[in-house]
């Protein structure tokens, strides 16, 4: 008896399946550490649209003058409301730095902040590794961001925010 062909053949490994990155080999050093980078500062602000953007819903919905945007107040402790310097805003590095606690106040900060940077540094690696070098890999990368920051705010809070779902019909 033999098997139809229209069934995947789980059996084999990945790469024959097509699950390969074709661009690997092509990619330099210089150019991963650029798109991590990229991947970071996008992280960075996912996690103010993560926070910001369902708070910003409800005030719409409450009818209630609006206290904060994307833009202001500025990045703060959520604890003590301190105001964050440049140096304490730098992605991965000041949380490792500051171990994971506000410099002020001395509370902790959550894990999510760094993981989603982290997330979204990976996701535009592998972009990268997927696409090579070039404008698809950047596409690629801030689409997969886009979803990133949908699904993590669905997960928190049970809303899709117009503003990201939107954005990804064109």
């Amino acid at each position: 008896m033999s098997i139809p062909t229209a069934w995947p053949q789980l059996w084999l490994p990945p790469g024959a399946m097509g699950w390969v990155l074709p661009h690997f080999a092509e990619v330099s050093l210089a150019q991963i550490v650029l798109f991590t980078a990229i991947g970071l500062v996008v992280g960075s602000f996912l996690n103010v649209l993560i926070y910001r953007l369902p708070l910003m819903i409800l005030q719409v919905e409450e009818a209630e003058p609006a206290t904060f945007n994307l833009n202001t107040p500025r990045s703060h402790c959520p604890h003590c409301q301190h105001t964050l310097h440049w140096y304490e805003l730098i992605p991965l590095l000041s949380y490792a730095l500051s171990l994971g606690r506000c410099r002020h106040c001395h509370s902790p900060i959550s894990i999510r902040y760094p993981l989603v940077e982290i997330l979204t540094a990976v996701l535009f690696w592998l972009c990268l590794l997927k696409f090579g070098f070039g404008w698809p890999a950047l596409l690629g990368g801030f689409f997969c961001a886009t979803l990133l920051a949908l699904a993590w705010i669905d997960a928190e809070t049970f809303l899709l925010p117009d503003a990201l779902t939107q954005a990804l019909l064109w």
